[in-house]
């Protein structure tokens, strides 16, 4: 309907402020006109021709924060909670990867993961 349209259009653009206040944007680096498409759509295809090209992980994930926003697709990064998975489990798991990686136990990260 037009009014749930409207209304997820402005989450998505909530979260497109905050992307650019807090975070690194990626920008196309060319701006066409027409030539892909227009509004919404030319965005999000420059930034997933981005992604292809990307020379880093963080040049990557720049782009990619942005599309999911621009698709509405973000909000469960700030809410991981929900009905259909553990996620207090996947929650607790994910922590403990991220510090045996910062003390870089490579064998206990292996057997940890299978």
């Amino acid at each position: 309907t037009g009014r749930g349209y409207f209304k997820r259009m402005l989450q998505s653009l909530r979260e497109h402020i905050a992307l650019a206040a807090g975070r690194k944007i990626c920008y196309a680096k060319q701006l066409t006109n027409g030539q892909l498409g227009s509004g919404l759509y030319r965005r999000i295809r420059l930034l997933k021709e981005q992604m292809d090209s990307a020379k880093s992980y963080s040049d990557w994930k720049a782009c990619a924060d942005e599309v999911d926003i621009l698709k509405g697709k973000s909000g469960w990064k700030d809410n991981p909670e929900s009905a259909l998975y553990d996620w207090k489990r996947i929650q607790l798991m994910t922590d403990e990867i991220r510090k045996l990686n910062e003390i870089k136990n490579v064998p206990e990260i292996i057997h940890y993961m299978r």
